[in-house]
């Protein structure tokens, strides 16, 4: 039966993809929904084949780097038998984050605020990437993709400590555990298995005032951050039951957001990111 699955993702709608499947090439569409994953003939849009998720056994990449091929396995009818399909497109890390953003691992951690201070926090590793979880109302309050995290770093004198390379241009996010080696193998793992990404973490440890001096990637320099012009405005974020006042200036390269009553960055966006 057909299902009524929102698509995750508008440009899920665009990919095309060729299935291998006795012998023979198509090239489908292939879409990422709210409850299935359906693909459609890209000519009539005509539906192909759809597997709601509880019908899926793995979705995974077909050997590690940045290759196109990956494999959807499914059980067919009531019975114990499954069957696998193999696809390929050029959009594979995008398609198989937003395919694999469920299945959870969850850990305690402290998060380094923006304030300074320590905030507890839950990190749930799925598939797809990090959720960053607030333990008092198990609302998401932000993700890492795999596909957008550069590696990791140990901390050598903040306990537990690890940070999160993440953006493109190595905006750090600093997190403690005691379990900090077993999340970041799963995470490894998880990239791999699932994502076809290599993530590693680098052999150099930071120290915490490294750290601050570098938490903002290559945008941490005194041009990213110096203001040429500042507002006084109200954000409006899930974060917060409420309109919380912020300054948003802009510098050079960036949209900076800070507390006024601090002046502290809460955070930070290159330009290049925000659409014309």
């Amino acid at each position: 039966r057909a299902y009524n699955s929102r698509i995750l993702l508008l440009k899920m709608c665009e990919f095309t993809s060729l299935t291998t499947h006795l012998i023979s090439l198509y090239k489908r569409v292939f879409s990422v929904g709210t409850h299935a994953i359906t693909t459609y003939n890209p000519n009539t849009l005509e539906v192909t084949n759809q597997w709601p998720y509880g019908d899926i056994c793995s979705i995974s990449p077909v050997g590690k780097g940045q290759g196109t091929e990956f494999n959807l396995t499914f059980r067919k009818g009531s019975g114990k038998k499954s069957e696998t399909l193999k696809f390929s497109t050029e959009h594979r890390t995008e398609l198989l984050t937003e395919a694999l953003n469920q299945s959870e691992k969850r850990y305690n951690c402290y998060k380094h605020h923006w304030s300074d201070s320590r905030k507890p926090v839950i990190l749930e590793i799925t598939p797809g990437g990090f959720d960053q979880i607030n333990p008092a109302t198990n609302r998401v309050l932000c993700s890492y993709d795999y596909r957008n995290i550069e590696g990791f770093v140990d901390l050598s004198d903040y306990q537990g400590g690890f940070c999160i390379l993440y953006g493109g241009f190595s905006r750090l996010h600093l997190f403690a555990s005691e379990q900090r080696e077993e999340i970041i193998k799963s995470a490894i793992d998880h990239a791999g298995n699932y994502i076809g990404i290599s993530l590693r973490i680098r052999k150099e440890p930071l120290e915490f005032e490294q750290y601050l001096n570098l938490r903002f990637g290559k945008y941490s320099t005194d041009e990213s951050i110096t203001s040429l012009a500042e507002f006084v405005v109200q954000k409006i974020s899930p974060r917060h039951l409420e309109p919380v006042k912020r300054v948003l200036a802009l510098t050079e390269t960036c949209l900076v957001e800070r507390d006024p009553a601090t002046y502290n960055i809460a955070t930070l966006k290159p330009l290049g990111e925000y659409d014309e």
